[in-house]
């Protein structure tokens, strides 16, 4: 069994802050220390060209395996808000980027040091790129450094279970942070050791959760699925139809409830019902190889505050199929956020209520 996509590092900080130093010494000790890392990539990450959170997450999914970011969706905005007086990724992009990292093991690292440190370093080493150069400009270093700091300490749900102080070299350089992060993502890969975490796709994280927010399917599965049925004669055409479709999703075959209407709608209310991606997991039954209920799913299920999205998802998690035995999962019952938005718009705070179980689901449910 693979391990999938992940576990993520992020390195997250200002310019000449020491990010890609340590993204190379991280590197060195992730790719020789565990046979479970010697496939580790490195992405150096610049400006998106398309959508972001979806480049974002293409990125974290080309192949399996531990991924290390020098610099990944905070750049866009703490220079977003600095440069261009706005942030580049909405809160529902960021939700979706950290969430579905969550899922895999992810570890953000803020990088930050003196400023007459930083200054020296760029003055040493400046961005050989005259079209980037300009976001070296000394006049707003200190604006970034602040937002960079608001950010982890306001914003930011991932925090660091290995480093949970910024990383200054100035102060930092005589310890192994290389090794400490490492063994990190060592434990990330352990933890997940079992069927049902080492493919789930979700957002959140899932060793912490205490509640489950269940979809029915992926984003295209269902149209997919539909045309595969209609135009192909045998099961094994039928799957080859299915990864090719995969393959023009993209990252949103990665990607639960993304950026349309329910998704928008369902993060606004997870957000008004106090929810946060530490204690809730929201998946979708179904991916594009089929169900999500594998051996573990029900283990995975017990002992948390299940919520169906809905009447699809109820029916998968009515009966589950586990060593040969059905058995339900208890759960609570709420219509689809796409159904909801649709009819009941303006009622944020009911649909919130009814995922924290405070509201009855009063409605119909579709």
């Amino acid at each position: 069994m693979t391990f999938g996509p992940g576990p993520y590092v992020v390195l997250e900080g200002p310019d000449g802050c020491g990010k890609t130093t340590l993204a190379d010494s991280l590197m060195d000790r992730l790719l020789t220390s565990d046979p479970a890392t010697a496939t580790t990539r490195l992405v150096h990450w610049g400006p998106p060209n398309k959508l972001a959170y979806e480049q974002w997450i293409q990125a974290a999914t080309e192949q399996e395996g531990p991924v290390v970011f020098d610099r990944l969706h905070l750049g866009s905005i703490a220079y977003g808000k600095a440069f261009r007086g706005m942030f580049d990724v909405t809160d529902h992009e960021n939700w979706l980027v950290e969430g579905f990292m969550m899922s895999r093991g992810l570890s953000i690292i803020h990088t930050d040091i003196p400023r007459e440190v930083q200054d020296a370093n760029i003055a040493k080493n400046p961005d050989p790129n005259a079209a980037t150069r300009v976001f070296e400009d000394a006049a707003k270093r200190d604006e970034v450094k602040q937002l960079y700091t608001d950010y982890f300490a306001n914003r930011l749900e991932v925090k660091s279970n290995c480093l949970p102080v910024p990383y200054d070299f100035t102060r930092h350089g005589d310890e192994d942070v290389p090794g400490v992060i490492a063994e990190s993502v060592q434990r990330e890969i352990t933890a997940r050791n079992t069927p049902f975490l080492q493919r789930v796709i979700g957002l959140g994280n899932p060793l912490t959760a205490r509640r489950v927010l269940v979809g029915d399917e992926l984003h295209g599965v269902t149209k997919a699925r539909a045309r595969a049925k209609r135009f192909c004669s045998t099961d094994e055409e039928e799957t080859r139809f299915m990864q090719y479709a995969k393959s023009l999703a993209g990252p949103l075959a990665y990607t639960t409830f993304p950026g349309n209407g329910s998704g928008r709608y369902l993060h606004m209310c997870f957000r008004m019902a106090g929810f946060t991606l530490q204690d809730t997991f929201v998946m979708n039954a179904r991916t594009w190889e089929g169900t999500q209920l594998i051996e573990g799913w029900a283990q995975f299920m017990e002992g948390k505050d299940v919520v169906a999205l809905g009447n699809n998802a109820a029916r998968e998690l009515s009966m589950t199929e586990t060593g040969g035995h059905w058995r339900q999962i208890p759960f609570r019952k709420v219509p689809h956020p796409q159904w909801f938005r649709r009819f009941h718009y303006a009622k944020q705070s009911t649909y919130a209520k009814m995922l924290t179980g405070e509201a009855e689901s009063f409605l119909e449910i579709h």
